[in-house]
């Protein structure tokens, strides 16, 4: 697709390489349907106005990646359905909103922001239902957000998500400021026959990837997998309460552990703080 060109008019797409393949410009895929092939939606922007943005639409059986959008100003996919994907949604370059959509079966990753572009941005991950096959795609991810740059201010938001049977529920790393709600950690871990490097990563998943400033709600249960899966896959006996967010904080890998009724203002706090 040229320059300027937006998708707007219902379509259905079969079995092809690139179902939707745009070049520089605005784009808007709205209620279109790509079954099977490679790509859904494979889009680029060029511009700090090309907006890239993919609503009410549906992606199934893609084995590289239903929604796939690169640079621009800004993406946007909201209000979708992939289903059986290997990536149900990704975007780098620009900040991205991945709001209120529905994965069922990612093979790789459910949904997945990395790198906001070369200045800061807000990048969010929001009100999603993520549901992976336990003992299908083993080590399929839920909700993914990343930085590659220490350099840039980022702010990566992941917040109201529902992530269940996958292997890692969210995983935030390389950012500014970096909130991860409550998500549905992956029970039973032990059914997956995890591999020497799974199980390390288990682990791996409680360190924070500086500088990241995580926060957490009281009392929450933090990482891929509950205590007694991991003392039973590691064959070691872990300190009482190492996965709990108070324990986390003293151990200098979590920012804050704030109730949720004080998060808005304990936020405002922290921007004022850093922007100062």
């Amino acid at each position: 697709m040229n320059a300027g060109a937006t998708v707007v008019s219902p379509s259905h797409f079969t079995d092809n390489g690139e179902a939707i393949y745009h070049y520089c410009g605005q784009l808007r895929v709205v209620n279109d349907t790509a079954t099977g092939g490679h790509y859904g939606v494979d889009a680029s922007g060029c511009a700090a106005g090309d907006t890239l943005s993919v609503d009410g639409s549906s992606f199934s059986g893609l084995d590289s990646y239903g929604v796939h959008l690169l640079y621009g100003g800004r993406h946007a996919v909201t209000n979708s359905l992939f289903t059986d994907d290997n990536t149900g949604a990704y975007g780098a370059g620009a900040p991205d909103s991945i709001v209120g959509n529905q994965v069922i079966r990612p093979q790789s990753v459910g949904l997945s922001h990395y790198w906001s572009g070369p200045s800061a941005g807000i990048s969010r991950i929001s009100n999603n239902v993520v549901t992976c096959d336990r003992y299908g795609a083993s080590y399929a991810g839920g909700v993914g957000l990343a930085h590659a740059s220490s350099t840039v201010k980022d702010t990566l938001i992941a917040d109201g998500n529902s992530v269940s049977n996958c292997n890692q529920g969210v995983y935030l790393s390389g950012a500014w400021l970096a909130l991860a709600d409550l998500f549905a950690w992956c029970p039973d871990l032990a059914a997956l026959g995890l591999t020497a490097r799974v199980r390390r990563a288990i682990d791996a998943a409680l360190v924070t990837c500086a500088p990241t400033y995580d926060l957490a709600v009281p009392g929450a249960l933090i990482g891929c997998a509950g205590p007694r899966v991991i003392e039973q896959t590691i064959r070691q006996k872990r300190p009482r309460g190492v996965q709990r967010s108070e324990f986390l904080l003293e151990h200098g890998f979590r920012g804050g552990v704030v109730d949720r009724r004080e998060l808005k203002n304990y936020i405002s706090n922290a921007l004022d703080f850093f922007l100062a």
